[in-house]
């Protein structure tokens, strides 16, 4: 937690910054946006924060240092996804395990020509309601890393 302070008394104004372990829990605090507490007079204020447009990350539409990525299209019947910025201690069980409510038909961490791992993964879901179920998960936690999950491009033959 991050407190902010006036500059002339160092008194925390009531602004904080929190970073969470997880998605989920960020996610719980999101839905607390709104609430009273203390008295019925003072409500909380939450939001995700959002970077700045221009600086690396974030969501202000300038990752990748400032390039605009277009969107990659679904292709019908392709139940494919690319999960990047994965964790490099990131393993088959840790992704099935963040994918629960969704059957994987097979996973495939990208891996380079001495094994290491690269840290992203393809996963092939069994429909196109569990690939939706998967690609509403980009931008979540998984451990420390904030993950972008979008469609897999088929392969070019």
């Amino acid at each position: 937690i991050d407190k902010l302070t006036f500059s002339d008394s160092g008194r925390f104004n009531g602004i904080a910054f929190v970073t969470f372990d997880s998605g989920r829990s960020a996610k719980k605090a999101l839905g607390a946006n709104g609430q009273s507490f203390y008295d019925e007079e003072r409500f909380l204020v939450v939001r995700k924060y959002l970077r700045p447009a221009g600086q690396q990350g974030g969501e202000g539409g300038a990752g990748l240092g400032g390039r605009q990525q277009k969107p990659i299209e679904r292709t019908p019947g392709y139940h494919r996804v690319y999960v990047g910025n994965l964790p490099w201690d990131c393993t088959d069980e840790w992704l099935r395990e963040f994918f629960e409510g969704c059957k994987i038909k097979f996973l495939r961490l990208g891996r380079d020509k001495e094994g290491q791992f690269r840290g992203f993964a393809h996963l092939h879901f069994t429909s196109e309601e569990d690939m939706d179920t998967a690609l509403a998960l980009s931008g979540e936690y998984f451990g420390d890393r904030q993950i972008k999950i979008s469609p897999a491009m088929p392969p070019k033959r």
